[in-house]
């Protein structure tokens, strides 16, 4: 009995724990839930849960927060989305893989450390969001734009809107730049923030680790686009992985909101794609005006799911504070 204990205690103890970086990793994991990349953003907060059966292999990492006393596990602000992220044999069926990701997700729900609340945002290729509603998530859609690999530049062009296309030849005064830094789109996004009477939510220093990371690895551009005097109108900072480009991170300054200076350089990104044979993913947006802006440039859209699960009345307090105040 006692030996089974210990067994037990120390299984889960290694199969999670906060970890180094070298620590876990499946190889073709989406960029954001790549070790190095996820360090770079949180650090020490990163916890990760991990599962195995056979040759099939699971991870989901996730950030681990206190908030008032409270643990609070989140998908990590800049982060699209995270996993749960599964790796299944070549020859393994449909009806296998099913039963394999269901057991998956729920002992890896299990495996978690204690928590008052767990927030987390689901990787679009995840389209089964019953086993998360089974371990009692409270389970949510969201949408993101994605134009597809093997789309031309000219498919791409045919499916834009016009109004699109016309912004993007009234941009093309502006110098395209590329930026070795991100002090000039850190203050961009400032502005951006500031213009809808809100702060950024994640801090300089973690844009700035990430955009390092990436590109010690040759996976990021940031791209700004200046007039003749040197003013920076907006700039974007594009990720990749092996499927996707990203429309990470992006801002612009609202003194020029009408040179369309950020669809010269989204046009830009989408065109670094075809270059690559990649998607491009916009990463989407629940807020009106920005799908809009989104669909416009003739993106398929996309259903990915916002899992929540709040184990404290401490914390459903807290939101209905936020929620509230949020309202006034």
């Amino acid at each position: 009995m006692l030996v089974t204990e210990i067994y037990l205690i120390l299984r889960k103890f290694y199969q999670l724990r906060i970890v180094s970086a070298s620590d876990f990793h499946i190889d073709n994991a989406p960029l954001f839930l790549k070790p190095w990349f996820l360090r770079a953003l949180i650090g020490d907060e990163l916890v990760v849960s991990t599962y195995q059966n056979g040759n099939v292999r699971a991870f989901w990492p996730m950030q681990r927060r206190k908030i008032y006393g409270l643990i609070v596990l989140q998908s990590p602000d800049l982060v699209p989305y995270t996993g749960p992220w599964f790796q299944y044999p070549d020859d393994m069926g449909d009806a296998k893989r099913s039963s394999e990701f269901r057991k998956g997700v729920k002992a890896l729900m299990k495996q978690f450390p204690k928590y008052h609340a767990l927030f987390g945002r689901i990787n679009p290729s995840i389209v089964d969001f019953l086993p998360f509603h089974w371990e009692g998530s409270s389970v949510r859609p969201r949408i993101t734009y994605r134009i597809p690999a093997d789309w031309s530049i000219e498919k791409v062009e045919a499916n834009m809107k016009s109004s699109n296309l016309r912004n993007i030849k009234k941009a093309k005064e502006l110098c395209i730049c590329e930026e070795r830094d991100t002090n000039a789109l850190w203050q961009l996004s400032r502005r951006t923030f500031h213009r809808q009477g809100l702060e950024p939510h994640f801090s300089a220093d973690q844009l700035k680790r990430v955009y390092h990371a990436c590109a010690e690895k040759g996976i990021s551009r940031i791209l700004s686009a200046r007039d003749h005097e040197g003013n920076p109108h907006s700039a974007v900072l594009f990720v990749r992985d092996e499927r996707f480009v990203y429309y990470y991170f992006g801002g612009s300054d609202p003194d020029y909101r009408n040179s369309e200076a950020l669809s010269l350089l989204i046009w830009e990104g989408i065109k670094w794609s075809r270059e690559l044979g990649l998607g491009f993913d916009f990463e989407g947006s629940m807020h009106e005006p920005v799908a809009r802006f989104f669909r416009s440039w003739g993106a398929q859209q996309y259903t990915y799911f916002e899992v929540e699960e709040i184990r404290s009345v401490w914390v459903q307090f807290l939101f209905f504070l936020k929620t509230a105040f949020g309202r006034r």
